[in-house]
């Protein structure tokens, strides 16, 4: 007769140093493009109204949607320390860390296009 079943295999689980690293990145990428994308909402696209009333223009309705939410790009780096501590995946931090990273290469072009491009466009007229 066979002997007693062996435990089920359970896939090992990374450090616990190599995750908190992983958050931190996430973390940091995402802080980062929330503070760009923060300073193009404050600083830069106001200025962008007075170039639209010079060329006797009302701003588009991309730039007005981009300064009235550009505030939720905050919502970054919630979202990566909720998918890094609460999502029930064991490779969550790094998840979180990899979104972390790609958010300012995503973030921070799009807001910038959300200003420029209707000037571009305006340009062109």
């Amino acid at each position: 007769m066979p002997g007693p079943l062996p435990p089920p295999l359970t896939p090992p689980q990374p450090p616990a140093p190599n995750r908190r690293v992983w958050l931190l990145i996430g973390l940091a990428g995402s802080v980062s493009a929330a503070l760009v994308v923060s300073y193009i909402g404050l600083a830069v696209a106001p200025q962008f109204e007075s170039v639209y009333r010079s060329f006797g223009a009302q701003m588009p309705a991309t730039s007005q949607l981009f300064m009235r939410f550009f505030g939720l790009v905050w919502l970054l780096p919630a979202g990566v320390l909720a998918i890094g501590r609460c999502w029930p995946r064991l490779n969550a931090p790094v998840i979180a860390g990899v979104l972390g990273l790609v958010a300012p290469f995503v973030a921070v072009p799009v807001a910038l296009l959300l200003i420029y491009l209707p000037l571009f466009r305006l340009a062109d007229v």
